[in-house]
């Protein structure tokens, strides 16, 4: 492929980089993946920069110039790679997916340190093993999402949930903070906490973290190891 690309680079033919506005660039990192069955192929295109996520007419603008760009690959695959030369467009997503976003300002934030340094805190919720922490450089046991990553700072009877939730974006740090396994404990973690709120009569930022540590537990939740559980005092040892 780097030939075929750099010579549509040269003669401006097709850019797998380009600049869409200031500080606003699109990407092809994956020119493929596959191929899955009945000759498809996927592929994805990256948006990165100085985008503004309150900015509707800069969304517009953005949205345009990646389907242009998505146009434009298709069109490349089919003129100068082999076995693409009667391929198509089938389906493009419907709207950006999005790595970042605004969060709340929570009574704590997790920050990339955290994520590298396997940071631990008391109102642990789970162990966050998300596979991408160590090919990063991260502690390979995970690091904890803290309960006060859900609650506003200042705000009472609520927890955000979620890519909404306290935590730092940077790209890929902490990648496994957005990362839906992640947030598929995460989701279920605050349902749990919200329950227990309300069967206790309690504002969230009132709960007792322990007994929702415990029921997190009981559902097969991974809070650190034995002797990890033992310091929280989450185990008889």
């Amino acid at each position: 492929m780097i030939p075929l690309l750099r010579r549509a680079w040269e003669t401006g033919e097709y850019y797998y980089l380009k600049t869409v506005e200031p500080h606003v660039h699109i990407n092809t990192p994956n020119l493929w993946k596959g191929p899955y069955e009945s000759g498809l192929v996927g592929s994805r295109i990256n948006m990165g920069g100085a985008i503004r996520r309150d900015d509707m007419k800069q969304h517009a603008r953005l949205e345009t110039a990646i389907r242009i760009h998505v146009f434009e690959t298709a069109q490349f695959f089919r003129r100068h790679v082999p076995g693409f030369d009667r391929a198509y467009l089938l389906i493009v997503a419907p709207y950006f997916g999005s790595r970042g976003g605004p969060h709340i300002d929570g009574e704590y934030t997790i920050t990339p340190e955290d994520a590298f340094n396997g940071a631990k805190f008391d109102d642990v919720l789970y162990r966050n093993t998300h596979a991408a922490q160590p090919h990063y450089g991260g502690e390979a046991s995970g690091f904890d999402t803290p309960y006060r990553s859900l609650l506003p700072r200042g705000l009472d009877g609520l927890l955000a949930t979620g890519r909404a939730s306290a935590y730092i974006r940077r790209g890929h740090d902490p990648g496994a903070t957005r990362a839906r396994p992640a947030l598929m404990q995460l989701g279920e973690a605050a349902g749990a906490a919200a329950a227990l709120a309300v069967r206790d009569g309690v504002a969230p930022r009132h709960l007792d973290v322990r007994r929702l540590q415990r029921h997190l537990l009981q559902q097969g939740f991974h809070l650190g190891e034995p002797d990890r559980l033992a310091q929280l005092g989450l185990t008889d040892s």
